[in-house]
């Protein structure tokens, strides 16, 4: 047996205790509640409309950098799931407990997850003081993947490294560009002038 034989056989046992073992009633509403995203549009939009309206021009920065790093986690995540091709828990084996639709499309990394922790990565290094509940939200998202029978552990824990490796990104190329930028607009503004 390989070493890619045996992680799959140590993710199936993971998948197979967080999916069907350590199960509760009450998890077995709250965790497909949780991961189905339109459940937090109507609060998102009510969200980023207040953000927008309110916030402060750091706090409109904050959202663009949101935005770009969903947007480049999300492209990089349907890359990625057609690159690996792997096919869901829910489809793959009959003793998963699926409490949700299974989906079409490929596993591996978690959308989800990735999306989640892309987002949060950043609100999470601008807002430190949320941080804990930030990640911890993010956590509960990429666990109710496993728990719904949607994802392999390895899926989550793909989606997470590639949401943070998304965030540093964005954090790093705005801690980079944003500077230049700056001086660009005021020398242009200067000209105009």
């Amino acid at each position: 047996m390989g070493i890619l034989d045996t992680i799959q056989r140590i993710d199936e046992f993971i998948l197979w205790l967080l999916n069907s073992l350590l199960t509760a009633g009450p998890l077995d509403v709250l965790m497909p509640w949780i991961t189905d995203p339109g459940n937090f549009k109507l609060p998102l939009i009510a969200g980023l409309v207040l953000w927008l309206v309110f916030g402060r021009p750091k706090d409109r920065w904050t959202l663009a950098l949101c935005i770009v790093a969903l947007a480049l986690s999300n492209s990089l995540v349907e890359y990625l799931k057609h690159s690996f091709e792997r096919i869901r828990p829910c489809h793959e084996f009959e003793w998963v407990r699926t409490l949700m639709g299974c989906g079409r499309a490929y596993s591996m990394p978690s959308g989800h997850t990735a999306n989640i922790f892309a987002t949060m990565g950043v609100l999470s290094v601008k807002y430190r003081r949320l941080r804990y509940p930030l990640l911890l939200f993010a956590s509960l998202i990429g666990w109710s993947r496993v728990y719904v029978g949607v994802h392999y552990p390895t899926d989550v824990l793909a989606g997470v490294l590639l949401g943070l490796g998304v965030a540093w990104v964005v954090l790093l190329s705005d801690k980079r560009l944003t500077p230049l930028l700056k001086e660009r607009i005021s020398a242009i503004k200067k000209r105009i002038r």
